[in-house]
Parts: C-alpha cells; sequence; structure tokens
C-alpha cells in the first residue's frame, strides 16, 4: 500500500524539537540567571511567624447542624416534649426547586 507524501516521515523530523516534545520534559539546565561567585548574602538571620494551622473537621458544618437538631429531638421526645414536627420528615419539607426550603421547626 502506498501513503500519500504527506503523511511521510522525513529523517529531519528527529531532531531535538521533536524528542523533547515526545518526551514531555522541561530541560531545565541553563535556566537560572548569572551568578555572583562573589556573593555573600545577608548574614542576619530572617524572623519568621510560626505557621498557621487550619484545624481539619470530619464533619461539615451542615452536617454538625443536623446531628445536634437530631440530638435534640431525641432528647425531647425522650422528655416528652415532642410538641412539633421532626427535621427528618422530609416528607414535611418538601418544596418546588424555585421555592426556598421551609424552616425548621414548621410548627412550634
Amino acid at each position: 500500500m502506498q501513503y500519500p507524501a504527506h503523511n511521510r516521515i522525513n529523517s529531519g523530523d528527529f531532531g531535538p524539537h521533536f524528542l523533547c516534545s515526545i518526551m514531555e520534559k522541561i530541560d531545565t539546565q541553563g535556566m537560572s540567571g548569572p551568578v555572583d561567585p562573589n556573593y555573600k548574602g545577608s548574614l542576619t538571620p530572617q524572623k519568621h511567624k510560626p505557621m498557621m494551622i487550619t484545624p481539619r473537621r470530619l464533619f461539615t458544618p451542615e452536617y454538625v447542624r443536623e446531628l445536634k437538631i437530631l440530638l435534640n429531638e431525641v432528647l425531647d421526645e425522650r422528655e416528652g416534649k415532642m410538641n412539633y414536627s421532626s427535621y427528618f420528615d422530609y416528607e414535611k419539607f418538601a418544596h418546588r426547586i424555585n421555592e426556598p426550603e421551609p424552616e425548621y421547626p414548621l410548627d412550634k
């Protein structure tokens, strides 16, 4: 089978640019600027602030809110104070997509 001439690879195509594009690497040699061999730098130590650590939580704020509601409902039910609709009666909180979710508790 004879291939068209525009699909043939010439021997000149295997230059350094062709190989670099195949290997997908970056040549980092010679990328730094000129360096003065007599440069000593600043000898005074630099003050650094302690690193800021943000604590990670296992539960999202929404999950924590629902857990608090659940715990309070369990305690209210145990004490006989369950005179409102449960947050977890999801059928009572049904709403259209263009309407906001009904506020909890529905009836106090």
